[in-house]
């Protein structure tokens, strides 16, 4: 699946490539024009450290259109919840043993594991969200994973590369309340699977969205659909 996240950068870096040689171009042909006429010194020195701030900002407007995965921090914002997840695995993750994020897909991405059965069934049948998991690099095994259930406990889970057995199975205490769960589950629903965003980073995507009670009806409602 093609990262949308990225795309928007490549496309953010391309129009502005694009209109500062639009800009660029005939403020150099006016600026000549106006030194050929006036032949006056300063304007020369300020058309020049203009051109060099154009040039600058084509260089970078290229470089966010060649290479978006370096600038998607800039771009992305996370609901305070999401931030919790990556506390989290930033702080379990330093118990795999001889491992650095290096070692890990994508330097330790956190995946959101809706794939199988969706925000909504989860939450519905099996009292949680979907799971959130860090892959080794080959993608084929899992290196850690956090369960979040409804009634705000969180257990982690983290594995030895190859095993399907975790190695250390650890309750994280005092993280989210009860309610802080139930927005999460409602903003991964928001943009991920209503997006059709299945088993992908959650380091991609932007999830500042504020959750208000028309949101939280929305989820329920849904939830309600799903039952019946």
């Amino acid at each position: 699946m093609k990262n949308k996240r990225l795309d928007e950068i490549q496309n953010k870096g391309k129009k502005l490539k694009i209109a500062m040689i639009i800009i660029l171009i005939p403020i150099i042909l006016f600026a000549l024009l106006f030194f050929l006429a006036v032949g006056y010194d300063n304007f020369l020195i300020l058309l020049l450290l203009l051109i060099i701030i154009i040039g600058y900002l084509i260089f970078y407007g290229h470089k966010m259109e060649k290479n978006p995965d370096k600038y998607i921090k800039d771009y992305i914002q996370y609901n305070s919840n999401i931030e919790k997840i990556f506390d989290i695995f930033s702080q379990e993750l330093i118990n795999l043993p001889n491992i650095k994020n290096s070692d890990l897909e994508e330097n330790g991405k956190i995946y959101y594991m809706n794939g199988e059965n969706g925000t909504i069934f989860d939450w519905i049948m099996n009292e949680k969200t979907s799971d959130f998991m860090c892959f080794y690099k080959d993608g084929s095994c899992g290196a850690a994973k956090l369960r979040v259930n409804k009634d705000s406990s969180l257990k982690m889970y983290l594995y030895e590369y190859g095993q399907k057995s975790p190695f250390l199975e650890k309750d994280i205490k005092e993280k989210f309340r009860k309610e802080d769960v139930y927005e999460l589950a409602i903003i991964l629903n928001l943009v991920m699977d209503e997006n059709g965003i299945f088993d992908r980073a959650i380091n991609d995507y932007n999830f500042n969205v504020v959750i208000d009670n028309k949101k939280r009806q929305e989820f329920d409602n849904l939830c309600n659909e799903r039952i019946r």
